[in-house]
């Protein structure tokens, strides 16, 4: 049996064709730099009905996280780097870059599956506090790109549900 040879494309066809493919490549290609990559950004904002130095010092503790559903133990490596394991022992590493106390704490986190940085802006408003806190993240491994996202946004609306518990139980 012998099979039918196609014909031969025309060249404005090759052409596309060839475009469409390196369109596609380059999508899920992870090529240059960080910064040159496009970053999921997730951003909660809150008042919350504590004042700004009780807040501070819940969320900025390292020893004090029974309050956080999602960590297991933290591992304070040193003056400026810890790690948070979760429940089922993944680890992250945090470098904290700013720390202003009542105001900012900033710090860079990595793992095998994500980089980036986190930004905590504390505002005193009366006896409130309003919270400000940003994630920017690159996924490590191109196919949770399209997760990445979502899953910060999971993880937030975890952690303030876990603050607000852990602000109201302090009262």
């Amino acid at each position: 049996m012998k099979f039918a040879r196609r014909p031969p494309m025309p060249q404005q066809d090759r052409k596309k064709r060839r475009l469409h493919r390196q369109a596609a490549f380059s999508f899920f290609s992870l090529k240059g730099n960080r910064e040159e990559r496009e970053m999921p950004v997730s951003r909660v904002h809150a008042v919350l009905p504590a004042p700004v130095q009780s807040v501070w010092e819940i969320v900025t503790s390292l020893e004090n996280y029974a309050w956080r559903s999602d960590v297991k133990r933290i591992e304070i490596i040193g003056e400026k780097q810890f790690v948070e394991y979760t429940a089922h022992g993944f680890a992250t590493l945090f470098t904290v870059v700013v720390q202003e106390p009542c105001r900012r704490w900033e710090f860079d986190m990595e793992n095998d599956n994500i980089s980036g940085r986190w930004i905590g802006l504390f505002t005193p408003q009366g006896g409130q506090t309003e919270i400000d806190f940003t994630e920017n993240v690159v996924a490590r491994k191109f196919f949770l790109k399209p997760f990445v996202k979502f899953y910060l946004k999971k993880q937030q609306t975890r952690y303030l549900s876990d603050l607000r518990r852990a602000l109201e139980a302090k009262r």
